[in-house]
């Protein structure tokens, strides 16, 4: 039976390893700056008045975030448990961008440099947003 342990053990670290290597990158929200990379795109969402209750929603046209890797947003720690950004998100791929500097984004890759916040209302289109404060060109998404 002795003979088992070493394979076992040999077992468990390469699975460890292994999940430990394929885990998602985490962030936390504001007011951590974060830095995200991955393709721009217009994406077309319901708008109001329903958002997606009723057939005279507007459609409206949102900038989306494709990540180049899923990530995992963790609140901040010591937040409150009523806050919006006190909610865990794991496999966030895409975000709604918040372009409050009107930076000028056409679609295409990027590296982008913001912060990050949960959805609070109709108007936001994803779990997360990125509230973002600067933006690179990239040479290509991965």
């Amino acid at each position: 039976m002795n003979g088992f342990r070493p394979f076992s053990l040999l077992f468990l670290s390469v699975f460890f390893m292994t999940t430990a290597a394929g885990a998602a990158e985490t962030y936390h929200y504001q007011p951590e700056v974060v830095t995200l990379s991955g393709q721009v795109s217009l994406q077309t969402f319901d708008g109001p008045p329903g958002y997606g209750d009723g057939p005279d929603d507007q459609q409206v046209k949102v900038a989306v975030l494709e990540l180049d890797k899923p990530i995992t947003v963790m609140p901040v720690p010591g937040v409150d448990i009523n806050d919006p950004n006190a909610q865990q998100e794991d496999n966030v791929s895409d975000m709604q961008i918040v372009n409050r500097n009107k930076i000028n984004l056409p679609e295409g890759c990027y590296v982008l440099t913001g912060t990050l916040m949960h959805q609070v209302n109709a108007n936001h289109y994803t779990p997360v947003l990125l509230q973002v404060t600067s933006a690179k060109p990239a040479s290509s998404c991965h």
